[in-house]
């Protein structure tokens, strides 16, 4: 709304639920009670492909479940995939060490039936579509065990352990989707794990010590299980480690300094304890990384693992043209935290010369659109990952407008949409990619100001 100007009305649209339902069985068709099924959305994070939980459900006694997702963009795509998930993990597992006298275990699928999310089908549901008999079949199979001595210190009662496969991941998903692992197990004094009834895939172990808050030290092993039991998996726990940094101009200082602060983000790729991991520093200035879980919380030193540097609250012209760790770009790409030496802060490069856009969307009768996604796409993209780091969005006023005011200087497609194209999905992606061949071509030079009419297109997904 502008300054002063009344809102006539609000109109809401109230759609019920997508759904899938089905039926999950083992491969004699008997029906598998408590079996996970989540919905999965795939999004382009961090040079690849991740898959996010979405919404999850589990199996009555009957084998039956019913998977509900509300997605504001109208329509679901995702993936399904089912599982039997975590009961309350135990250090030391009582399975018997002959495999063939052990439980079988269940196999994960990605519906119909993929081994890997690679191999499973997207599946679309029309808002509000409630999509019947999709059944899964999920196989039983031997089962495997992983022993591993967990090299962790603190007291017993605050040394945890948790494992999980390596796709889907837990942390924080690009569209701020965050998932995370449950139902932890305590570490034995002597530090032992033998961990059981796996079937064959690709694990993630952590072991951290701490209860409330961000854990004290935090230590990462990944395996795979093929065709026999996982042996003497050494894993360690390292502290909390100290992360500073600098915010520097690439060119030199802009004329009028700019009083601003910004807010500099560590995501989490791979867990989900909570809290924020931020610093809020000038330009220039000198900043520390801390993580806090509350508002006035406590302050502490990130754990070290991988995670995607975000960069939030930049003045108008401002915008980033490089984060390094250690000589490295890390921008869009992951950091490893503790993988150059102790004390190597990141540098978060800015340039001021970022011009302005303000597109005016219409419908095809040359009215004002309001609440369309207009996207804004470097015309040097060469591939849907580039576009996926690179491309600016913004949803337009119910005056049609939308506005971009840090823009890197260069040529651009401009396009407009009526759905929100505003997420990460891989189809929102590879839809935008498509559509730029119908797009405006428009050139922002340095600290230019442009203004442009374009034409709602409808992009399938």
């Amino acid at each position: 709304m502008g300054s002063g100007e009344d809102l006539k009305s609000i109109d809401f649209h109230l759609f019920p639920n997508a759904s899938v339902s089905g039926l999950v069985t083992d491969q004699n068709d008997e029906p598998l009670e408590g079996i996970e099924v989540t919905f999965l959305r795939r999004e382009y994070d961090m040079g690849g492909i991740r898959y996010v939980r979405t919404g999850v459900t589990r199996t009555n006694d009957l084998g039956e479940y019913r998977l509900e997702r509300r997605y504001f963009a109208g329509n679901v795509t995702a993936l399904l995939w089912a599982r039997r998930p975590q009961t309350q993990l135990q250090a030391m597992s009582d399975a018997p060490a002959d495999p063939a006298m052990r439980r079988e275990a269940v196999e994960s699928t990605y519906f119909p039936n993929g081994v890997r999310p690679e191999e499973g089908a997207v599946i679309r549901l029309a808002r509000g579509e409630q999509r019947e008999n999709v059944n899964i079949r999920l196989p039983r199979s031997q089962s495997f065990c992983v022993e591993a001595q967990a090299n962790i210190a603190g007291p017993a009662e605050d040394k945890h352990f948790l494992i999980d496969t390596l796709q889907p991941a837990f942390g924080a998903g690009r569209s701020m989707a965050m998932s995370s692992a449950k139902n932890p197990g305590r570490v034995g004094r002597d530090g032992r794990l033998l961990i059981c009834d796996l079937p064959r895939g690709e694990y993630r172990l952590m072991i951290y010590a701490g209860n409330d808050g961000p854990p004290e030290s935090l230590g990462v092993a990944q395996f795979a299980i093929t065709d026999e039991d996982v042996k003497n998996l050494q894993i360690t726990a390292q502290p909390r480690t100290p992360l500073s940094g600098t915010t520097v101009w690439a060119s030199g200082p802009p004329a009028k300094p700019i009083e601003d602060t910004i807010y500099v983000e560590l995501a989490r790729l791979h867990h989900g304890f909570g809290g924020v991991i931020r610093a809020q520093p000038k330009i220039p200035e000198e900043f520390r990384l801390q993580w806090t879980v509350s508002i006035g919380g406590d302050l502490d030193n990130p754990l070290i693992d991988d995670y995607r540097v975000d960069i939030r609250l930049l003045p108008e012209g401002v915008y980033v043209k490089d984060v390094t760790y250690g000589g490295e770009s890390v921008w869009n790409e992951t950091l490893r935290l503790g993988s150059k030496p102790a004390g190597t802060g990141i540098e978060v490069l800015l340039a001021h010369d970022g011009g302005s856009l303000r597109a005016h969307a219409v419908d095809d009768k040359s009215e004002p659109a309001s609440d369309v996604t207009v996207v804004l796409i470097p015309k040097k993209t060469a591939t849907h990952m580039e576009l996926a780091d690179t491309r600016l969005a913004a949803i337009t006023n119910n005056r049609g407008e939308a506005s971009f005011d840090s823009v890197p200087p260069g040529e651009y497609w401009v396009l407009a949409t009526g759905d929100n194209f505003m997420d990460y999905a891989v189809e929102t992606i590879a839809a935008l990619f498509d559509a730029k061949a119908k797009a405006e071509e428009i050139n922002i030079g340095p600290n230019a100001a442009v203004d442009i009419e374009v034409e709602v297109q409808r992009l399938q997904r």
